[in-house]
């Protein structure tokens, strides 16, 4: 008795995506896409004086590690993009 031969994930032809055809979003279950366009967003950042007091004088428990200007400015510019994407997906995010 000989093998039986197994399916495999390769695909065979080529895929074609109908560029008019309607299908489902988040909003709809018949809509079509009309247009996928970036925007650009200019944004400012901030920081307190307290801020600096803390980073240059320390506080009740001393100077801290891991709180310079610069990994807190590198932290909040990567989550920049996480923010505005569940901003635009999650109701009511941040609450």
């Amino acid at each position: 008795m000989g093998k039986r031969p197994r399916k495999t994930n390769t695909l065979i032809g080529e895929i074609i995506v109908d560029e008019i055809a309607y299908a489902q979003n988040k909003s709809s279950k018949n809509a079509r896409k009309i247009l996928d366009r970036s925007e650009h967003i200019e944004i400012e950042i901030w920081c307190d004086q307290h801020y600096y007091n803390r980073v240059q004088l320390g506080d009740q428990n001393g100077k801290r590690e891991g709180i310079d200007e610069d990994s807190i400015k590198n932290l909040v510019i990567k989550s920049i993009p996480h923010l505005f994407y569940y901003s635009f997906k999650v109701k009511n995010f941040p609450s």
